[in-house]
């Protein structure tokens, strides 16, 4: 049995990957590496630093991303896909093709220096798909990998199409996925789709627990939980998420430029920079273009009105493709709720405010499709999300952090994909059509809503579930935490990934991981 990991880019996910060599002992190992250069930590990973197993293969991530297997181990021995492959990978399609959106500038530079920049056609991103499926379909078999660990919810167009497979070949699996609303805590996991099925029994032993119990005699553990409970209850605290003040700086593509500057020399590192360029160009135009055609659209909200608040998601981004399923595409969403609400009820749909900071993942015309809904109105830019919160009926989103901050204004949520809020009380999930016509019905019938007690409980099921680390240096970045105790850290990653990992590979036999840690 081998193991695969995604992926080794910093100390935090190096150490991760040599303890569960240590822990599984496997005979070979598989990782993906990204920047393994001091410019971003001041940190360099090479093949050495996997203790205890032969190295037998390292991939260079943008060379993932671009489905360049040229080189690499088992490439020349693929077999083309088939007709049964396609099959199996069939529901998963759609995701798939949509995920080529991700970063396209990025594909395009490796591929095709002298490209336009515009986005891959829906035929280049179907042969790139046959590309990486016919690579990893092939490399998981030939490697004979018995586990696969990423450190973050699978959503690049080959970690996606890699999770996916090990899914058909009942290859274990477990992914570290970073909690949003609570910075620096994760949740791990087998199933993007059944993040935590242990959830909902905990849950429901805390509301027999505390059943006859006020909501302050109520106490939430640790500190962060309770501190996020408080400040979704604080009507005059700052609600706005990390997420949405501090924007990742692009290290891979300064790291990129270096590296064939070192492999290719000047001209094809000139060649690569113009190319990424004209895209940054390309992507702020269109940016512009995107924001003139919704401002024209849009109108001002009507507090007053019966409706439901729609946010829209930023695309491409993980918690929507794969986390919203088929509704990745959030046209098929709001086309639901539109069909099943009554013609006095409307939709207050509005842009993701960083959208327009680039235009692939998003065309026009869906702002055209949607206003064409009966119900449908697309709402100002500048209106305020948190009174267009407080004034609607209810919240309807893939997963998006509106409908957590809506449960506490007791507005029900209304869930289209898959995240650790599907669980609270309060959210609607939502998988079809008559889900969401149950769940209007319930709602439009002002029947009894869920309580702040139940929440605090909640919170309080998700304060003894949730482990609290972080997977990578970048997650720490990306949510304005740190990492003070580093083995404390690393100890508490290593307990999520092996006690998702043991529950698949020895379900019937309890193990510890005594002396690895």
């Amino acid at each position: 049995m081998n193991i695969f990991f995604h992926k080794v880019y910093c100390e935090v996910s190096l150490n991760s990957l040599n303890r569960l060599i240590e822990y599984y002992n496997p005979e070979s190992c598989y990782y993906v590496y990204d920047i393994d250069t001091n410019i971003t930590y001041g940190f360099h990973v090479d093949n050495k630093k996997i203790e205890g197993v032969k190295t037998s293969e390292a991939y260079y991530r943008s060379d993932a991303l671009a489905g360049k297997y040229s080189g690499y181990a088992f490439e020349k021995d693929c077999p083309p896909v088939d007709e049964a492959l396609l099959n199996a990978m069939s529901k998963h399609e759609s995701s798939i093709i949509k995920m080529l959106e991700r970063e396209p500038e990025f594909l395009n530079f490796h591929m095709k220096p002298f490209s336009l920049p515009h986005s891959p056609s829906y035929e280049d991103r179907v042969r790139q798909y046959h590309s990486h499926l016919r690579y990893w379909n092939h490399m998981l078999d030939a490697a004979e990998i018995g586990i696969a660990v990423f450190i973050n919810i699978p959503h690049e167009i080959f970690t996606y199409i890699i999770y996916c497979l090990c899914k058909i070949k009942e290859i274990a699996v477990v992914f570290a996925s970073p909690y949003g609303q609570i910075p620096g805590f994760c949740y791990f996991a087998k199933d993007i789709f059944d993040r935590a099925p242990s959830f909902l029994d905990t849950y429901q032993r805390l509301l027999a627990k505390y059943e006859d119990m006020t909501v302050d005699d109520i106490t939430i553990s640790p500190d962060e939980v309770n501190n996020v409970y408080d400040r979704q209850t604080n009507k005059k605290s700052d609600k706005i998420p990390h997420f949405m003040k501090q924007q990742r700086k692009n290290h891979i593509i300064t790291y990129s430029v270096i590296k064939i500057l070192r492999e290719k020399g000047l001209l094809s590192t000139c060649l690569m920079v113009w190319s990424g360029i004209r895209w940054i160009i390309s992507a702020r135009i269109g940016g512009m273009k995107l924001a003139i055609s919704y401002n024209n659209l849009s109108v001002e909200p009507d507090y007053t009105s019966n409706y439901i608040y729609f946010p829209l998601h930023k695309e491409p981004e993980a918690s929507i493709n794969p986390q919203g399923g088929v509704f990745t595409h959030q046209y098929i969403a709001i086309s639901i709720l539109s069909f099943h609400l009554p013609s006095h009820i409307k939709i207050y749909v509005k842009e993701h405010p960083l959208q327009f900071k680039r235009s692939y993942g998003r065309e026009k015309e869906l702002y055209y499709d949607l206003v064409n809904l009966p119900n449908v109105q697309l709402v100002n830019r500048s209106s305020d999300t948190y009174q267009l919160l407080e004034k609607c009926i209810a919240v309807a989103s893939i997963t998006g952090t509106a409908g957590f901050e809506g449960l506490f204004l007791r507005k029900p949520f209304l869930m289209f994909g898959s995240h650790l809020t599907m669980y609270a009380p309060g959210t609607f999930n939502i998988r079809n059509n008559e889900d969401c016509r149950q769940a209007l019905e319930y709602i439009l019938s002002n029947k009894q809503k869920h309580t702040i007690k139940e929440l605090k409980i909640f919170m309080k099921a998700v304060g003894e579930e949730l482990f609290q680390c972080i997977s990578s240096n970048l997650h720490a970045s990306d949510l304005g935490v740190s990492i003070t105790d580093k083995e404390k850290n690393l100890i508490t990653l290593i307990k999520g990934y092996t006690k998702v990992l043991d529950e698949q590979l020895y379900p019937n036999t309890p193990r510890t991981i005594k002396g690895v840690l």
